[in-house]
C-alpha cells in the first residue's frame, strides 16, 4: 500500500531502510496525510504508518502488540527490571506535529536495543 500510495516499497525485513524511508515520508506532511486520507478522515495514515512502525519494533526489537478495549493498540518490551510500554501510533502524531528528520530512525534504533542499554544501566 505504501508503495502504491507514495512510491516507495517498504520490506519490513529489511528494518534500517524502512526506518528510514518511514521518516523520509514525513518530510512532506501534506502529501503523507493525503496518500491515506478518507473520506471525513484526513488523519488516516496513522493507522498503516503505526501498524508498520510497530511490526518493525516487533520482528526487530522483540516488542509485542497488546491491545485493551477502547484503546489504540500498544507495545510492551520485557526488560531485565520489568517491562516498558511503547505507543507507535502516538509516535506517528507526535512525529508529524513536532518530529525531525531522523527522529522516527533513532527510535526504531533505541528500540533495537534498548534493552541492552536498560542493562547496563541497572549493573551501574
Amino acid at each position: 500500500m505504501f508503495e502504491k500510495k507514495l512510491g516507495s516499497r517498504l520490506d519490513l525485513g529489511n528494518c534500517d531502510e524502512t526506518a528510514q524511508k518511514l521518516d523520509d515520508a514525513f518530510k512532506d506532511g501534506y502529501k503523507l496525510k493525503q496518500a491515506f486520507a478518507r473520506d471525513g478522515f484526513y488523519w488516516h495514515f496513522v493507522k498503516p504508518v503505526g501498524a508498520c512502525l510497530g511490526e518493525l519494533l516487533r520482528l526487530h526489537a522483540g516488542h509485542e502488540w497488546i491491545k485493551e478495549a477502547g484503546e489504540a493498540p500498544q507495545m510492551k518490551v520485557r526488560l531485565k527490571e520489568g517491562e516498558s510500554t511503547v505507543y507507535p501510533f502516538d509516535k506517528v502524531f507526535k512525529q508529524l506535529a513536532v518530529g525531525e528528520s531522523g527522529d522516527l530512525v533513532a527510535f526504531v534504533e533505541f528500540a533495537k536495543t534498548v534493552d541492552r542499554v536498560a542493562e547496563r544501566i541497572g549493573d551501574q
